[in-house]
């Protein structure tokens, strides 16, 4: 990042394909707001094969962990419910500097940690940054059939956990067991039995996020339990 001479860093993964328009309409988007600190666009889920049934009807409920990123066909403002992805997103050299990406988060041999990009782009925000939604800038994500299985999700879910207990270390509650608020624990066990329920009696839309809910809380127990 400090090498690069450029106003603004576009980031990208080496597992994606870049639309023609890419590159010039997040040119356009710069003249159109000189100001911005932060930019991104769609990333549409590019699938190796045919995802298992369980996957195809409950995707919608799972699409984060495969990077899906699409906030419709229109320029909008970026919030910090709006954020982009590592895969298509632009920061400005100097703020991307300022806040760089913490060694502590993201993935690596080992780790499925996540939440790298997301603790920059927020700090940015909340410094007073700006940014813009720019629909034209699309990328095309592939998925390998390796990641298309509940075991894959369940290691990207427990990594969220582990990572948002690094990345907020003040989690609330008075009484605690294990380094963790009771509340917590009652979340991973509900969420697990729903879902062990779900996987007999509910459509994949269902005990999938359940499913998800109960991996999250689980990482999150387990970040806090080896953090104290």
């Amino acid at each position: 990042m400090r090498a690069a001479s450029g106003s603004f860093i576009i980031w990208t993964d080496d597992d994606v394909l870049v639309a023609p328009s890419w590159l010039s309409a997040y040119a356009d988007s710069m003249r159109r707001h000189p100001e911005c600190d932060i930019l991104g666009g769609p990333i549409e889920p590019w699938l190796d094969g045919t995802p298992p049934r369980w996957l195809e009807r409950g995707f919608h409920v799972v699409e984060t962990a495969y990077a899906a990123r699409d906030f419709g066909r229109q320029e909008a403002p970026i919030t910090a419910g709006s954020l982009p992805f590592g895969a298509n997103m632009v920061v400005r050299r100097e703020l991307q500097i300022r806040h760089p990406f913490d060694p502590d988060l993201g993935r690596a041999p080992g780790n499925m940690f996540g939440y790298e990009e997301t603790k920059v782009l927020g700090s940015i925000l909340r410094e007073g940054g700006t940014g813009w939604w720019v629909p034209d800038a699309r990328v095309r994500h592939f998925i390998p059939r390796p990641r298309q299985t509940l075991r894959y999700l369940l290691g990207y879910w427990r990594g969220n956990g582990l990572s948002r207990a690094r990345l907020y270390p003040a989690c609330p509650g008075r009484f605690r067991v294990l380094g963790s608020p009771c509340w917590l624990w009652r979340d991973a066990t509900t969420s697990t039995m729903l879902s062990l329920v779900g996987l007999v009696a509910y459509a994949p839309d269902r005990w999938l996020g359940h499913m998800r809910d109960a991996a999250v809380s689980w990482g999150e127990l387990q970040g806090n339990w080896e953090r104290n």
